[in-house]
């Protein structure tokens, strides 16, 4: 605390720099040691970062389903914050590192589709291609060893080597705007679509296994056992059945199509 000269007992309060945030978005799981291997890794770099564990479950091995994910989770989080975005089905192989900055946010992950939506909706997007590379490098987890440590880097205000890249250059660009496809499956069994709700009204039906599904405004409003889709918390649309599964009714898996009906 500084008393500031001239102004009797006027006091300015002095804070130490908040530490940057790190949040982690993984297909590994809530088992086994990978996230905790990651945030030794960031913490190697960063000591002071704050690390969060964002989601551990997104869709394995398929980053062009958790692409629709990632917008929406990382939407709510301050200016600055670094995103370590990993699912990485071809690890060690050809596919690039990317680091981004999307509209002040930082982004690292595998240039696989995983980033795609994410520059995409970004008004302003700046990328690179990874070229710096850690003294060690294992084939099967860039996640610790590659991604962790450059997220920690930025989180520093550490220059990483790259190559500056267009929107264009990045796989998936070509992914649609909406996806009509179950992209996520909570532990409720609710389905989560790739679809977001501003694009559909309250007269839309949502067809599933060739059962046409109604909307709902909230669970409370629905009978028990009831299916009915709503807009969620993230702005997708959702499928979900009051105190029920919705994976059970409609025996549903990730990747499962989707068909939109009624008046948009």
């Amino acid at each position: 605390m500084i008393k500031k000269p001239g102004l009797p007992g006027f006091f300015i309060v002095c804070s130490p720099a908040v530490p940057k945030l790190i949040a982690t978005l993984t297909d590994f799981g809530v088992t086994g040691p990978y996230t905790g291997q990651m945030h030794a890794a960031i913490l190697q770099h960063s000591e002071q970062s704050r690390v969060v564990d964002l989601i551990s479950d997104l869709p394995r091995f398929t980053p062009e389903l958790s692409a629709y994910l990632i917008p929406r989770l990382s939407a709510p989080f301050p200016v600055a914050t670094v995103f370590v975005c990993v699912v990485d089905p071809g690890v060690g192989g050809s596919r690039q590192p990317l680091m981004l900055e999307a509209d002040g946010k930082w982004y690292v992950g595998p240039d696989n589709g995983l980033l795609a939506l994410v520059v995409r909706r970004a008004s302003q997007c700046r990328i690179w291609s990874i070229t710096w590379r850690p003294k060690i490098l294992s084939s099967s987890f860039h996640g610790r060893d590659l991604f962790a440590p450059v997220a920690a880097k930025i989180a520093e205000d550490e220059a990483v080597q790259g190559e500056s890249l267009t929107n264009t250059q990045v796989m998936g660009c070509g992914l649609p705007d909406d996806l009509s496809k179950i992209i996520y499956i909570d532990d409720f069994g609710n389905l989560i679509t790739g679809i977001r709700a501003i694009n559909l009204d309250e007269t839309s039906v949502v067809v599933l296994a060739n059962q046409k599904i109604n909307a709902g405004l909230i669970f409370s409003e629905c009978p028990p056992g009831e299916p009915f889709w709503y807009a969620n918390s993230m702005g997708l649309i959702e499928i979900a059945v009051n105190r029920g599964s919705a994976r059970e009714c409609f025996d549903a898996g990730l990747g499962d199509p989707i068909k939109i009906t009624g008046d948009l």
